[in-house]
């Protein structure tokens, strides 16, 4: 991960604090398959999503509704070392306004032929 995008990450969690110093931001952590529920969560949280992939696999988003989205490659610091085997990519979804979003995640895996596309949906209140 670049220094760009640690500042890009720390920025957007520093505004999130900023916003609603009464009342502490949350920050959804998303692993694997998509929940077949809607995700509900607050116009100032933050999702971190973890798709179902392997290492060297490529992952296409695309966003309809009042949010982005952004795929940032993580590079671990301290701690466990990261599996092999995994990604290592994530997304950071944060939503803008009120409403229904979904966010599709499409993931071209090295060793299949054909794409694979998952779809999350967000209630955001």
């Amino acid at each position: 991960m670049n220094m760009k995008s640690l500042l890009t990450i720390a920025a957007l969690l520093l505004v999130a604090l900023i916003a609603q110093p009464s009342q502490a931001a949350t920050l959804l952590e998303i692993s694997g398959e998509p929940p077949e529920a809607t995700v509900e969560m607050d116009a100032d949280g933050l999702a971190l999503i973890t798709p179902k992939a392997i290492a060297g696999s490529s992952i296409a988003i695309k966003v309809n509704g009042k949010a982005k989205a952004k795929v940032y490659s993580v590079q671990k610091i301290g701690g466990e070392p990261q599996l092999l085997g995994p990604t290592s990519q994530r997304i950071l979804f944060t939503p803008s306004k009120a409403g229904k979003v979904t966010l599709k995640v499409t993931i071209s895996h090295p060793t299949l032929k054909e794409p694979k596309t998952d779809i999350y949906t967000f209630q955001v209140n």
